[in-house]
């Protein structure tokens, strides 16, 4: 990825030493700082966008270098005080930050999807993420919210932000895409900061496009994401009681808060400290800021679905995580979907196999290894959906999970993420949002985010590699020259220590239904059959992908989510 001199990639390394309890969470810090003054799509310039991309970025490391030095201060002097009161006020310790700063001519439309792309490989779910925007964006005819990039063209300019023609906004980014872009960061906390255009119909785009709303999906995650932005139009300039204000209004409030790095570290305290700053200023707008909070959405959502479902009485929620384990009892679940007839056949044509895959899959796994499986085939995405949560609620974090799909896959050159089609997927040119289908990032959250201690993916779909973009490929263990001094039995309970997350796809691109040699069942399925049915002590990922590496649409074998380093899914014979 090529960048000009303008744009600044920065890390910054805060190490943690010993004081600091080792209780809390930690993790790195992902920032993406726009700012654009000028671009040729919109008449007006601005003064201070580049100055709030580079402020932003600047407060919050100096205030998380400021942070750490006082830590070393308190350890140094033994100020126990002040140490409980950090231990105490603390909700996470941020080890390392990775800015990308682009302003005016680099914060293209290719440059600032790329930055998404390379935090996408690189973030982890325990790692934060903040986008930073200040600029214009502008309203479509169909209510669309676009952000306008940097362009360099000699197209008439737009003088207004709202009604604009929809055929006119090719080189603009939506919104949309940026929520999609978004959702594959594995960072379970997200922020936006944006004050371009009109504050309330950008926050509740984003909302609509970015806040989960599937009740099945909902109960499986912790994610949260927050949206800081405007009431209405976003300002700049102007003064603060006798203070001239030289950033945009929103950023200077946030600018003037304390201890910026609290937006990462206790978001909470840092809303308190954003809020008083807008009032000090006594401006004519005294509620110019407007923040929208998923985890508050997802409370009252929950409320109203749970009450909708009981009639008032008090819903359980099956998902919550623990880190209990039943140490005396193991089960293997498997929760297997196939989908044959799609309704969708402009752009779906039904398949012949998958049902077929997915019945002996489970037929073996029942017999030979006495997994406990969920066959769901032909369902649309909400029964399948529901029908996963149900299963997960049996599963405890001693058990291993084995999930399989086989179907229709696709992949979004727009969204630049992987979606599994189900039976009501609609056609592609109907749903522009893609809501109808699930995406690669969503299943991945909700797998990872299972009590099971070990999980195992398999996707007999096309673009399953999509599943996960992050990590590299995963060192096949096969055992073939391995030499147990100990029974099988007890180098699986050793090896089940560790958490496993691990994901094997048939390929990275389409894949086939069928070949002439495997015509009632997939090519990558016919060699996973095998590979059960072969196995004679025990079965892991390694070992079958020693069976169905050779296929023509290059499999692949990965890690995902919490993932141990020595992990691994040991599924002993049992039959």
């Amino acid at each position: 990825m090529q960048f000009h001199k303008s744009l600044m990639l920065v890390y910054i390394s805060l190490l943690i030493k010993p004081g600091v309890d080792p209780n809390l969470p930690i993790g790195d810090l992902y920032i993406i700082s726009v700012g654009i003054d000028k671009t040729s799509a919109y008449e007006y310039d601005f003064k201070y966008c580049a100055k709030d991309a580079i402020d932003f970025n600047n407060k919050i490391r100096s205030d998380l270098k400021l942070e750490q030095e006082k830590l070393e201060h308190y350890k140094k002097t033994n100020n126990k005080t002040k140490l409980l009161e950090y231990r105490r006020n603390a909700k996470k310790i941020i080890k390392n930050v990775h800015s990308l700063i682009l302003i005016n001519e680099d914060a293209t439309k290719e440059n600032i999807k790329n930055t998404f792309l390379d935090i996408i490989k690189r973030a982890k779910p325990q790692d934060d993420f903040i986008f930073s925007y200040s600029g214009v964006s502008v309203q479509s005819i169909e209510g669309k919210t676009f952000l306008l990039p940097y362009i360099n063209s000699n197209d008439p300019p737009l003088r207004t932000v709202i009604g604009i023609d929809d055929s006119i906004t090719k080189g603009f980014i939506p919104l949309a895409e940026i929520a999609h872009l978004m959702e594959q960061i594995a960072s379970e906390n997200q922020y936006v900061i944006s004050e371009a255009g009109y504050g309330k119909a950008f926050g509740l785009n984003l909302v609509y496009n970015l806040f989960e709303s599937n009740p099945q999906i909902i109960e499986g995650t912790d994610r949260n994401r927050v949206i800081i932005t405007t009431k209405g139009p976003g300002f700049e300039g102007g003064s603060c009681n006798d203070r001239e204000i030289k950033n945009g209004r929103l950023y200077d409030f946030i600018l003037s808060s304390p201890n910026l790095h609290l937006i990462s570290s206790n978001f909470r305290a840092f809303e308190l400290n954003l809020l008083n700053a807008q009032r000090y200023c006594e401006m004519d707008n005294p509620d110019y800021v407007k923040i929208y909070n998923e985890s508050d959405y997802r409370d009252i959502f929950l409320r109203i679905t749970q009450k909708a479902a009981s009639r008032g009485s008090k819903a359980k929620n099956n998902n919550t995580k623990t880190e209990t384990l039943d140490e005396g009892t193991q089960d293997v679940y498997a929760f297997v979907i196939a989908t044959n007839e799609y309704d969708g056949m402009a752009d779906w044509n039904n398949l012949k196999n998958p049902i077929n895959d997915a019945k002996k899959i489970a037929d073996i796994l029942e017999t030979k290894f006495n997994v406990k499986t969920k066959s769901v085939f032909n369902k649309n995405k909400t029964e399948v959906l529901k029908s996963f949560i149900e299963f997960n609620s049996k599963i405890d974090g001693n058990d291993k999970l084995i999930f399989f799909i086989a179907g229709h896959g696709y992949y979004s050159e727009s969204f630049s993420d992987g979606y599994l089609v189900f039976k009501d997927s609609n056609d592609l040119g109907e749903d522009y949002t893609l809501d109808s289908y699930l995406s690669m990032a969503k299943i991945n959250r909700l797998l990872d985010g299972v009590k099971a201690k070990q999980v195992f993916s398999i996707f007999d779909v096309c673009y399953g590699a999509s599943f996960e973009l992050n990590n590299a490929d995963l060192v096949a263990e096969n055992y073939s020259n391995t030499k147990f001094d100990k029974s099988i039995e007890e180098f699986i309970q050793e090896t089940d220590e560790n958490y496993a997350r691990i994901v094997l796809a048939s390929g990275k691109y389409e894949v086939p239904d069928y070949w002439n040699n495997s015509l009632d069942h997939s090519p990558f399925a016919d060699k996973l059959i095998t590979a059960l049915e072969n196995e004679d002590d025990f079965l892991s990922p390694g070992k079958i992908y020693s069976y169905v590496r050779g296929n023509a649409t290059t499999p692949i074998l990965k890690e995902f989510g919490r993932h141990h380093p020595r992990g691994d899914f040991l599924l002993k014979v049992l039959n």
